[in-house]
């Protein structure tokens, strides 16, 4: 099997784990969430995060995104 390189090292800035990474099906924009409540949202152009939502109660388990690409959802820890 070929192994791949590198293309980008995202640095979230967060010390938490990452749980849950999401491509949008319409724009070039990815979504992460994380251990530490939140949902974070990156440009895939310039690899900036560019907005995050309020936290959660609980810590953001995984997400998807709906077909439209303009809602997500998010899945929290109970």
């Amino acid at each position: 099997m070929r192994q791949g390189r590198l293309l980008q090292d995202l640095c979230p800035p967060t010390k938490y784990e990452i749980t849950g990474v999401e491509f949008s099906p319409t724009e070039y924009l990815m979504a992460t969430s994380s251990r530490d409540k939140l949902v974070r949202f990156w440009d895939l152009e310039t690899f900036a995060c560019i907005d995050q939502t309020t936290p959660e109660a609980t810590p953001v388990r995984n997400i998807c995104f709906y077909n439209d690409g303009r809602t997500i959802f998010s899945a929290v820890q109970v």
